[in-house]
């Protein structure tokens, strides 16, 4: 089956710039402030506005994952379009409860420079540890649906024809990891000692896993996108000539 390039080409440009923006908003900024609660705090008002673009790197992030699914659905709705639409709708409800639950982590930032001034003077050191854990159970539900979009993308890239088999595989599996961190997270935490080192194997498996379905699906994106091809009629003319 033949494929949109240009379709390609988007998806492949808008997934790279939601890597790049969560990079920066997600693993650098958020990075900078890691510890617990009172630390964090602190850390916070020390950055700066440094934190707020973080805020607002993620927030981009989310927007060019939705342009991300639209450019999908573009080219993987002739192959299938009803997990076309499934992934779309996976996008849809993970960048809602996403870009929501960044109101909590905004909460959090004016809790640490005290932008609430009616605010009494014990009142952010019990509220701060509330909004904080707002922010990171938010962050878990949103995983669900960071993973479950990968499942019709990777059925997706198995059936088209055009996209490798293994990079589907590679997807399908990159799911799975997710939903499992997600049950593990919401109902063995902390898990018992039992399963502590089963779960420390698959948590390592679930970074590569997903290292691998995020790199090569950009990686593949961009390159069917940038490919040169032939038109439709040299195309046939080249088939026709080999013995």
């Amino acid at each position: 089956m033949d494929y949109d390039s240009k379709a390609a080409r988007r998806a492949g440009l808008f997934y790279l710039a939601a890597a790049v923006f969560y990079i920066f908003g997600m693993m650098y900024v958020e990075g900078r402030v890691a510890g617990d609660d009172p630390e964090l705090l602190r850390k916070i008002a020390e950055t700066g506005g440094l934190y707020r673009l973080g805020f607002l790197s993620a927030l981009l992030g989310h927007v060019c994952l939705l342009a991300t699914a639209a450019a999908l659905y573009e080219l993987f709705s002739p192959v299938d379009a009803a997990w076309a639409r499934l992934l779309v709708v996976f996008v849809v409800a993970g960048v809602s409860v996403a870009f929501l639950n960044r109101a909590h982590q905004l909460v959090v930032e004016r809790l640490a420079v005290s932008a609430y001034p009616g605010l009494p003077g014990t009142g952010a050191e019990w509220l701060a540890p509330l909004f904080i854990g707002l922010y990171r159970d938010g962050e878990r539900l949103a995983c669900m649906f960071w993973g479950l979009w990968l499942l019709p993308a990777g059925v997706l890239a198995f059936k088209s024809g055009f996209a490798p088999k293994a990079l589907g595989v590679v997807l399908i599996a990159a799911c799975a990891f997710y939903v499992l961190r997600f049950f593990e997270y919401f109902l063995l935490d902390p898990p018992p000692a039992a399963l502590r080192a089963p779960l420390a194997v698959a948590n390592a498996a679930d970074s590569a896993a997903k290292v691998a379905a995020e790199l090569g699906f950009i990686g593949w994106l961009l390159a069917a996108g940038f490919r040169r091809r032939l038109p439709a009629d040299r195309r046939e003319s080249a088939s026709a000539a080999r013995p």
